[in-house]
């Protein structure tokens, strides 16, 4: 039908390479791949397993300096 509408067409039947099927199972892959992402990322949370308890003065200690604080950092504590 475009053949004799324009003159110009293809000279025999059309044939499907590997390309179409390649872009099929990666579009399948990436279906999946989402479903697992949705359904693993919902046990990850945010956890406080690694931040360490704060550091209180004691009872009868003076409050913190600002070298106190200078040597909290070395320690690697927050004094804020």
């Amino acid at each position: 039908m475009v053949l004799a509408a324009t003159g110009v067409g293809g000279s025999g039947p059309v044939t499907v390479g590997v390309a179409p099927w390649a872009a099929v199972a990666v579009g399948v892959l990436d279906v999946l791949l989402a479903v697992w992402f949705v359904r693993v990322s919902r046990s990850w949370g945010s956890t406080r397993g690694h931040e360490q308890p704060s550091a209180r003065p004691a009872a009868g200690a003076a409050e913190p300096d600002e070298r106190d604080d200078w040597d909290a950092l070395s320690r690697g504590d927050d004094p804020s």
